[in-house]
């Protein structure tokens, strides 16, 4: 009858900044799930110490460290999730491996496509330049499902899925496939109607590690 309760507790830093504005989607006390605006990296980079999402939350939650379950492009926006100990990072790290982990995306493609509804899979590694990601024999295995929701005149909306997680995945397949994002400069994206990535993170399935 005795009822136990154990505490991943985190070693707490005092911040003494202004409060941030981060729109958060679900939060208790093992994940803090967060829509991502365009333009943020999830993490600590060249040129984005501080200024980086999982800073941010740091500071919000008063935290050393947080833990990114899986990363979203700097230009993507979306669902992003944040662990807020080692123990619940490794069981959703778990899920993600077992596929029970995933995202559904949403992206505004070139052009109408012939197939509605499709599986591709491709193989995928960095171009010889090491920023973009290219079709090659060589390459991981990348496999990335769709469907068109609605067509307009020059681009679709569709709903993308992926069973890997391949650097650029979604944004590489589709611009082999002819049909690059709207607004994705990196994939020769069309610029006239949007001047970022149109790729979000919409939806997030997991079982919750705890």
């Amino acid at each position: 009858g005795d009822e136990l309760k154990v505490c991943f507790l985190q070693e707490k830093k005092n911040y003494s900044l202004e409060d941030i504005d981060l729109d958060i989607l679900y939060e208790d006390e093992d994940i803090i799930i967060l829509n991502k605006p365009s333009g943020i990296p999830v993490h600590p980079s060249k040129g984005h110490v501080e200024d980086d999402l999982a800073t941010m939350v740091q500071n919000y939650l008063g935290l050393k460290r947080i833990h990114p379950v899986g990363r979203l492009d700097q230009e993507v926006s979306g669902c992003m999730l944040y662990a807020k100990n080692q123990p619940c990072c490794a069981r959703l790290q778990a899920q993600r491996q077992n596929g029970i982990y995933q995202k559904e995306y949403l992206a505004l493609a070139t052009g109408r496509f012939i197939k509605k509804k499709d599986t591709v899979i491709l193989p995928l590694q960095k171009d010889k330049d090491g920023i973009r990601m290219v079709v090659d024999n060589n390459g991981r295995k990348s496999i990335t499902t769709y469907e068109v929701l609605w067509e307009y005149e020059g681009y679709s909306l569709v709903r993308v899925n992926i069973s890997t997680g391949r650097r650029h995945q979604i944004r590489s397949v589709m611009k082999y496939m002819g049909h690059a994002l709207l607004g994705d400069r990196m994939y020769q994206g069309d610029l006239s109607k949007i001047q970022r990535t149109a790729l979000h993170a919409c939806t997030l399935h997991l079982v919750h590690p705890f």
